[in-house]
């Protein structure tokens, strides 16, 4: 009877560390272009929706939702934009 030795093998490839770490560099966009494109995706996002981009509308709505179940008189004080 032979005994049948199992070998372990690495993958070939590239292991995680390759992958983090040295990936191949990428050119930037003009800074002046990025922000113009950025501008244009804000106002727009304000003319046909009415609110901005971001986490920050939807953090400041839970804010108040919770403001108002604390304090409902101090959230009808402040006047709304």
């Amino acid at each position: 009877m032979t005994a049948v030795s199992e070998t372990v093998t690495k993958p070939k490839g590239r292991n995680w560390r390759a992958f983090l770490f040295e990936r191949p560099k990428k050119d930037y966009w003009h800074p002046y272009l990025g922000g113009l494109l950025l501008g244009l995706v804000l106002f727009s996002s304000f003319f046909l929706t009415g609110n901005g981009l971001g986490a920050s509308g939807g953090l400041n709505r839970l804010v108040v939702f919770v403001q108002d179940l604390i304090s409902p008189e101090h959230v009808d004080r402040i006047p709304t934009c």
